[in-house]
């Protein structure tokens, strides 16, 4: 058993994008034909925000609506710009270790790991689809609120109803985007974090001073070839979704302020603050799908350096053994950080910080006003 045996789930969805270098002809032009529709849609909230006279809920609804779409904008492009590079990455697991290397028990703890962001991606897409169909009956029936989400409406005919048609596509293609990059994150996350755990488990399974010599020097020499290889990995996962980290920040900061400053100091209804908690939370919980497993890597990456360290190395009296022994306790000081276009360090701190900046904003504002 092995990440291969998972990453159908989230292949066949990024395949079906069209943007990948193996996509279909016919994906291909379906993607080109909804990206057109999707700038158009986000022409017409950049000019639906010149209609908002400076009313707060209305900019802030102008605001949820060009958020959602730049969600899927920037999704295509992590698959525009570097689809070559996932197939690379995908190749790459090939030279995985399995997960069964030391037995049944481990194996299904790892094995939870990976399927765990399996499960997490498929209640998340689940939510929204139902969020998406409440949207979609909510405008058929509000006359105040004719389309999903709000943009500028020119007056002609079947303009609402075009528009309304041509949302529904988007807001139900996001949801396939996120079924595909989203899931791909988490399993590879939970890949690395499974890899560095059987390397650990490797070392403890060395028995210095008891063991031959030539023996500890293969299985060290194979922990350091397989660290290399998870570096590397790492490197590339994070070339993929650099980008992607510091537009959902960005998008996260200002929502989070939005909602804070409505919730504090629009003097909102009651059924306003129902939905701004839910927003806040939907969001939250959609960043977290990023920041949480990044900083897990992070952790795994610390308990492997601290095994080595901990192991009974001592009572080896090769010289050679012990040096190769340095030498990966050097190898594995280097961090496993995911870096947001070389800047942004995400982490469970950062994500954390999201709500006291949001926090800091909205007062600011507030007191502006």
């Amino acid at each position: 058993m092995t990440i291969m045996d998972y990453l159908p789930f989230s292949v066949g969805f990024m395949k079906g994008t069209g943007l990948l270098p193996s996509s279909t002809l016919l994906r291909k032009l379906i993607s080109i034909i909804v990206f057109l529709t999707t700038i158009i849609l986000n022409v017409l909230i950049i000019v639906n925000f010149s209609h908002t006279k400076g009313e707060i809920l209305a900019t802030a609804e102008a605001f949820e609506s060009l958020s959602t779409y730049s969600q899927l904008t920037v999704r295509k492009l992590i698959f525009l710009f570097h689809g070559s590079l996932i197939e690379e990455i995908i190749a790459d697991c090939q030279h995985e270790w399995k997960y069964d290397l030391f037995g049944p028990e481990i194996e299904a703890e790892l094995r939870k790991k990976v399927q765990f962001g399996i499960n997490i991606t498929k209640i998340f897409s689940a939510s929204g689809f139902t969020t998406i169909c409440l949207m979609g009956a909510t405008a058929l029936v509000d006359s105040s609120k004719p389309v999903p989400l709000m943009v500028w409406v020119p007056d002609i005919k079947w303009a609402t109803e075009t528009i309304f048609v041509g949302e529904m596509v988007i807001l139900l293609e996001t949801l396939y985007y996120v079924m595909g990059s989203d899931s791909f994150y988490l399993l590879m996350g939970a890949n690395l974090q499974v890899q560095l755990r059987l390397i650990a488990e490797t070392v403890k399974s060395i028995r210095f001073g008891t063991d031959d010599d030539q023996e500890c020097l293969n299985k060290l020499a194979e922990c350091v070839k397989h660290h290399r290889w998870i570096l590397r990995l790492h490197r590339k996962l994070n070339r993929v979704f650099s980008e992607y980290f510091i537009v959902q920040y960005t998008i996260t900061v200002s929502t989070v302020a939005i909602q804070i400053y409505l919730t504090l100091y629009s003097s909102p209804s009651f059924e306003a603050i129902i939905k701004s908690v839910v927003y806040f939370i939907s969001v939250m919980f959609q960043v977290a799908l990023y920041f949480i497993p990044a900083s897990n890597i992070e952790i795994e990456a610390e308990n492997f350096s601290l095994d080595l360290y901990f192991a009974n190395w001592e009572a080896n009296t090769n010289m050679k053994v012990n040096k190769h022994i340095l030498f990966m306790l050097m190898e594995s000081q280097k961090p496993l950080d995911t870096l947001g276009a070389g800047m942004l360090h995400i982490s469970r701190p950062m994500y954390l910080g999201i709500v006291r900046l949001g926090f800091t904003i909205a007062t600011i504002i507030g007191g502006l006003k």
